[in-house]
């Protein structure tokens, strides 16, 4: 994936912005996830 990114054209946004922007949606849903698993009785896993 990382290798399909590098070859993008120059009109794309940079690979470290998209690939940040993507790691910060995957730490900001997991985290939200987190919270609401710990918080709710119903879904002890």
């Amino acid at each position: 994936m990382l290798y399909h990114l590098h070859s993008c054209p120059s009109s794309t946004p940079p690979n470290h912005i998209v690939i940040a922007s993507l790691v910060n949606l995957g730490n900001a849903y997991r985290y939200l996830y987190l919270r609401l698993s710990c918080s709710s009785p119903y879904t002890r896993i």
